[in-house]
């Protein structure tokens, strides 16, 4: 994945967002806007996710996915404390292979 940065701007839940355009080799037919603002100061906060190049809280995007378009869009932005115990993996997990979690996503199409 490509990711352009644009120099365009808009006001998303009352922050000023940026402008980046997502492609996939170089096409524009599978291409995608990102809107996401640096008003929100977290570290490295797409950190080992194919958007690391964005630098910034990702508020509004939209994505193809096995041909069908999704528009992903924050609702509301609130200030939490989380607890540390809330990033412990539960006992009950169970790591899931690549192709098994293809096998997943393929099911919902």
């Amino acid at each position: 994945m490509i990711i352009e940065k644009v120099d365009e701007t808009e006001s998303f839940l009352g922050f000023s967002c940026k402008k980046a355009l997502a492609t996939f080799n170089d096409s524009t037919s599978y291409s995608f806007e990102i809107w996401y603002t640096d008003d929100i100061v977290v570290n490295m906060p797409n950190h080992n996710t194919p958007f690391e190049a964005i630098d910034g809280i990702m508020l509004k995007f939209s994505v193809i996915m096995f041909n069908q378009k999704m528009n992903i869009a924050a609702t509301s932005v609130k200030s939490a404390k989380l607890a540390k115990d809330e990033f412990n993996i539960p006992l009950e997990y169970e790591e899931v292979n690549y192709e098994t979690m293809m096998e997943l996503i393929y099911l919902f199409q």
